[in-house]
């Protein structure tokens, strides 16, 4: 460390001086109206602890009462995911697009509601490629997506297409559930494996997910996704603002099934009357700009309506800040 010379030091006070100074002459002269103001930005500078509340739930299953090892596994995974501002703020937007279509698809299948916030977990609700290449909304591995009948190659990546990902996601959430009976160990299963616990049961003699002792990453994912349950259903509690137009809606679109090879997709977008950008982000799972002949399926592209490509109204975001 290196100490300042006495010249610096006086001019160093000087400054802190002079700083005081001006914010005590801005707080003295200010007007009650932006005095309050600046209390209010003041206040919400504080990093106060998350509220937890006393009774929670997963996917219908009740959590024990919370013990200091269960409420500060909660308080950690709670905090991390309030304070990634950024990153929180956009999955929810996001998620609110494909909400309603994930919860139609959970219902169809048998799957609680509750797994949509898995899928906000995994991915933020966004075609992002893991680490360990797992890629997609469900964030499927490809050997597992391949099992549960998702096609990926050189032009496409079903892993990326909302619908079929989703319904595959459930066929492994069931199966977890068969083998298991708990749907907080099929969520467990989800991010480490199925035969990784089963081994831990086996080891340590409790199917209850909440006494068992796991490797770190699946020992949190739980507490996290039951974070952004409570952050998704009570906003602005955990400190999260939503003005009417700032949730993403779902884009209104028409489905258009292929049944023989597309050899370029630029020229189908412009058949179809749109660019051939709004083709590869309605239908994020087409790697290539092509499409190979499907063999003994149809492909199902979502092509954006007129009304999607118009630009809507900006919203009256008049209110409290």
């Amino acid at each position: 460390m290196q100490f300042l010379k006495p010249q610096g030091f006086w001019a160093g006070v000087a400054l802190a001086l002079f700083l005081s100074g001006g914010l005590f002459v801005y707080w003295t002269g200010a007007n009650p109206q932006d005095q309050q103001k600046f209390v209010k930005i003041t206040e919400q500078a504080l990093i106060a602890s998350a509220p937890i509340p006393d009774q929670m739930s997963f996917a219908g299953e009740a959590l024990p009462p919370l013990n200091f090892d269960l409420r500060e596994r909660m308080d950690r995974e709670l905090s991390i995911t309030r304070n990634m501002h950024a990153s929180t703020s956009l999955s929810l937007k996001r998620g609110a697009r494909y909400k309603d279509e994930i919860l139609a698809i959970l219902r169809q299948e048998g799957v609680p509601d509750d797994f949509f916030y898995l899928m906000l977990a995994e991915s933020g609700a966004d075609v992002v490629t893991s680490p360990a290449a797992a890629q997609g909304f469900w964030q499927f591995i490809p050997s597992t997506a391949r099992m549960y009948g998702l096609e990926i190659s050189d032009a496409v990546d079903e892993r990326n297409d909302l619908t079929k990902s989703t319904r595959a996601a459930c066929r492994y959430l069931k199966a977890s559930y068969k083998k298991f009976g708990s749907w907080t160990l099929a969520a467990a299963a989800y991010n480490c494996g199925d035969g990784a616990v089963n081994w831990v049961i086996n080891q340590q003699g409790t199917r209850n997910f909440w006494e068992l002792y796991l490797n770190l990453e699946t020992s949190r994912y739980l507490f996290r996704i039951l974070s952004f349950k409570l952050i998704e259903q009570n906003p602005e509690l955990y400190g999260f603002k939503f003005y009417p137009g700032d949730l993403y809606t779902p884009i209104p679109h028409k489905l258009v099934t292929v049944d023989s090879a597309v050899t370029n997709l630029v020229g189908f977008a412009r058949q179809q009357g749109i660019s051939y950008r709004m083709l590869k982000v309605m239908n994020p799972w087409l790697l290539k700009a092509y499409l190979p002949r499907p063999v003994g399926k149809v492909w199902t592209l979502r092509i954006p309506t007129e009304e999607a490509l118009r630009a809507p109204a900006a919203p009256q975001q008049g209110g409290q800040g």
